[in-house]
This record gives C-alpha cells, sequence and structure tokens, in this order.
C-alpha cells in the first residue's frame, strides 16, 4: 500500500523521491489545486472517499494518509 501511496504522490506532485516522514505541504509545488488533485487520486487509486474534514489530513506526513486509508 505504501508503494502505492508513493506512486501516486510522484504522479501529482511531479517529484522522483517520496519521504513519508515529511509533511506534504513542505513540497515546493504544494497548492490547493495539487491537493485536489492529490485528494481525487487517492480515491480512485484506493477505491476511498474523503471528506472535508479529512482533507486536512493530506497536507501531513505520508504516513498519517496511509493509516487514513487503512480505516476506510
Amino acid at each position: 500500500m505504501e508503494e502505492r501511496l508513493k506512486k501516486v504522490i510522484q504522479d501529482v506532485f511531479s517529484v522522483d523521491e517520496v519521504d513519508i516522514n515529511v509533511r506534504m505541504d513542505n513540497l515546493s509545488n504544494w497548492d490547493s489545486l495539487k491537493q485536489i488533485n492529490y485528494m481525487i487520486a487517492l480515491e480512485e487509486e484506493f477505491g476511498i472517499s474523503i471528506s472535508p474534514e479529512e482533507m486536512q489530513l493530506l497536507k501531513e506526513e505520508p504516513k498519517s494518509v496511509l493509516t487514513l486509508i487503512e480505516t476506510k
């Protein structure tokens, strides 16, 4: 599951490497549109639905997003 998440991040944010311990909003190309694209890509890849409240977690470290995915 972690590798699938990394692939989504790489595709959405056009980065080569992903550190699951670094906050996503620290990426140089993070913006609100990318956040929405990230949410949509996660929903499609993992077959989940992310609520507006949960969207805030997308700014956190990818390991937090993994936890969210696992609870769905």
